[in-house]
């Protein structure tokens, strides 16, 4: 859960596209605006890759902060009730990096169909929304997530065990302020966000 604070320089009007991409990363149900310009988003991204997503649509001379505040203990200020236990509600999940490397077992198999598999049961049942999802390689994708139960990685072994050989592994726990590095191919992660929007509702 990071929060965003913002001081803009141009008119409101020339920030569309800013308030579009912070829900397109989040949705509308997990942003809460707490002041005139600050918000909270459980987008379940960093706040570098917030920042990231974010940056094409600040003006020039805007000035802004972004800052993890998934640590409860790390985080004081004067907000209405209903702010605090909406940040509570969202704020109770410890976020962890995964990784899944795969490979697939079939030569005839179509790698963009099995991409497309893979997002939706990260979608579905890790409770990654886009933009989540980072692709350093042609067959690994690094995600966050709250931690997942043995349920999930047995669904995942039931559902991709006959399709790819596979590595699914967590790397790190982002409230223990792991630092990882990532070598991000940034083309093929802009295809995957054009993949994860046209996936089957």
């Amino acid at each position: 859960m990071v929060m965003i604070t913002c001081e803009f320089k141009g008119d409101k009007h020339d920030y569309g596209q800013f308030f579009s991409e912070m829900q397109r990363i989040a949705g509308s149900e997990n942003i809460l605006q707490v002041l005139e310009s600050t918000w909270v988003l459980d987008a379940g991204m960093s706040a570098g890759d917030v920042y990231y997503s974010l940056r094409p649509y600040i003006l020039d001379g805007d000035r802004f902060i972004i800052s993890d505040v998934t640590d409860r203990m790390s985080r004081q200020g004067w907000f209405a009730k209903k702010s605090w236990n909406w940040i509570r509600m969202h704020a109770h999940r410890v976020q962890y990096t995964y990784q899944i490397s795969y490979d697939k077992k079939d030569g005839n198999d179509d790698s963009n169909e099995i991409l497309k598999d893979i997002l939706k049961f990260l979608r579905d049942h890790c409770g990654v929304a886009n933009g989540g999802v980072r692709r350093p390689s042609e067959t690994s994708l690094v995600f966050y997530s709250d931690e997942l139960p043995r349920e999930v990685l047995d669904l995942f072994k039931e559902t991709f065990d006959s399709k790819i050989f596979y590595l699914f592994s967590r790397i790190s726990q982002m409230g223990g302020r792991s630092l990882l590095a990532i070598n991000e191919n940034e083309e093929l992660s802009k295809n995957l966000n054009k993949i994860w929007d046209d996936l089957p509702k």
